[in-house]
């Protein structure tokens, strides 16, 4: 069933920008609707809070301030200066700090911008895949749209900004051409999404997945077999291995960071309250996953794209697994996996609604829940802080917000 233009779409949207409040059960209706566009006005909702998101002091988000902060007095050559002294493998990112810094643009008009753009990017591919094949049964876009909202992490998408945009412009290169055949402009999205993290180059061996001989022939399933050894190797022997490759001292330095765990973007870098006991409920879908592609891939696979989409998950998942002893690394990767599966996911519900794919997309919705719902208990107190005031009715209000470094969580 192709989407076409639905009814009240130019009345949700003056809405919008009128008050986003007030708009919201517009905006549900419409998606109800199965109206693409009310999924994008519910992303740039998601934007609007991370506008107003008031980040703790040990949250990525505050270094982007003092970094925004930093900059605005450079010169280019300064700034240049400055990306050679971090020695920073990816300059992607800190450019467009920069360039808000220069134009004098609120920063937070900056996350905005950030949030909106990771949540469409995943609906857009999902809305593609609506439209470019035949759905023969009924089904929910309102359900579809609330699983690739719960498909991010909330601390990566409201703080821990910089991976999260790599990571879902990297998703959406990767599926644009493997699902899409965009295979030029999807390798010049993905080689865009390492320039705002380099550690995304890590997963680009997924491109090997062009050649159609890989597709079809080689076993990717037994390395993601292999893989799930690593969840039994401890952390000295494979810092031993990082130890031994010939690395860029910039990226030495990086990977030194990373496997010591000292940087602030990790499962709990957005509270002192973190546990081993909600890394594992946030992760548990990850678990799920594996158990349902050791045991039933066959019966998720129903055509080229499920296929596909199965090896695909077959080597990130492996390539996932090999930095499981480093917690810091492995919850960024599983982001990527977590917006693919959530595609894939998707489609097998539209496309194959068996008894067991209903089963699995509603256990997956749950696990997902879950993660959600830790997330949000995490980030109450950022949430509290951020979105109950009095002056948030309209959207001018909004817009005209200053959050500022004395505001920050202590």
């Amino acid at each position: 069933m192709k989407m076409v233009v639905k009814k009240f779409r130019l009345e949700t949207f003056i809405l919008l920008i009128i008050s986003p409040i007030l708009a919201l059960p517009s905006v549900i209706y419409q998606i109800i609707k199965k109206d693409k566009w009310g999924g994008y006005f519910l992303s740039f909702i998601l934007g609007l809070i991370g506008f107003l998101y008031i980040p703790s002091f040990s949250n990525d988000k505050s270094r982007y301030y003092e970094r925004y902060e930093l900059l605005h007095d450079y010169s280019f050559d300064e700034f240049k200066d400055y990306l050679i002294q971090l020695k920073k493998p990816d300059f992607v990112f800190d450019f467009i700090i920069f360039l808000f810094a220069k134009l004098q643009i609120p920063f937070e008009f900056f996350f905005l911008i950030l949030t909106t753009v990771c949540v469409f990017l995943i609906l857009k591919i999902v809305n593609k895949l609506i439209s470019a094949n035949d759905i023969r049964t009924q089904y929910s876009y309102l359900a579809v749209v609330f699983f690739v909202v719960l498909s991010f992490s909330l601390p990566s998408l409201y703080s821990g900004a910089r991976f999260t945009l790599g990571a879902t412009i990297f998703a959406y290169g990767i599926l644009q051409v493997l699902l899409f055949k965009k295979v030029k402009v999807g390798i010049l999205i993905i080689l865009l999404s390492t320039q705002i993290h380099f550690s995304l180059l890590y997963l680009t061996p997924a491109l090997i997945l062009l050649n159609a001989k890989v597709i079809n022939d080689f076993p990717l399933r037994i390395f993601f077999l292999i893989s799930l050894t690593f969840f039994l190797l401890p952390t000295g022997f494979l810092t031993q291995i990082l130890g031994s490759l010939n690395l860029s001292e910039s990226l030495s330095s990086k990977t030194s960071l990373y496997t010591e765990g000292d940087d602030f973007v990790s499962q709990n870098f957005d509270t002192n309250e973190g546990s081993y006991l909600m890394f594992l409920i946030r992760g548990v879908w990850y678990y799920a996953m594996i158990v349902l592609l050791l045991f039933f891939s066959k019966r998720l696979t129903f055509d080229r794209t499920s296929e596909i989409t199965i090896k695909l998950l077959y080597l990130l998942i492996a390539l996932t697994n090999l930095t499981y002893a480093f917690p810091t690394i492995f919850t960024r990767y599983i982001l990527v996996v977590k917006l693919i599966f959530a595609v894939f996911l998707i489609y097998v519900h539209l496309f194959n609604r068996s008894a067991f794919t209903k089963q699995v997309f509603f256990l997956m919705y749950l696990l997902f829940i879950g993660s959600f719902l830790v997330d949000v208990y995490v980030l109450r107190y950022n949430f509290s802080a951020s979105l109950f005031q009095s002056d948030l009715m309209f959207l001018f209000n909004i817009l005209t917000k200053k959050i500022e470094i004395n505001d920050f969580i202590r």
